[in-house]
């Protein structure tokens, strides 16, 4: 089977089998042009979703720390999550420490509140 200006050339001795053979030939070559076409255009799509996620991503990130923008996305959102799990532990130990000096801060509250009563019974 040859192609010659978009007419298909079969050999004089073909038969109307060969003719049927080259037609499902061609038949098959189209639908995988047609699926190759569509695969490109999902490819294209989510190439451009890529794009827009890796643009937004940066955004967002010099929007929260000017000093990642010249990291990857990738990279970023680990930096990121290490700064909130540190960020994290900082906050428990601090709940930790504040429920420890509780009863220390109200001893010196009544320590101030009787230091002040007796200065003003000295003034008295």
């Amino acid at each position: 089977m040859v192609s010659i200006d978009g007419c298909i050339v079969l050999a004089e001795s073909s038969t109307p089998a060969d003719a049927g053979e080259a037609l499902d030939v061609l038949e098959r070559v189209f639908l995988h042009l047609k699926d190759a076409h569509s695969l490109t255009h999902r490819i294209n799509r989510i190439t451009e979703n890529i794009t827009a996620f890796e643009t937004s991503a940066g955004n967002l990130t010099e929007a929260i720390d000017t000093s990642l923008v010249s990291l990857s996305p990738d990279q970023a959102a680990v930096r990121l999550h290490t700064q909130l799990v540190e960020n994290g532990h900082a906050e428990t130990a601090r709940r930790e420490m504040d429920s420890k000096t509780r009863p220390m801060r109200m001893q010196l509250k009544n320590v101030e509140r009787m230091l002040k009563l007796l200065r003003n019974l000295s003034q008295s």
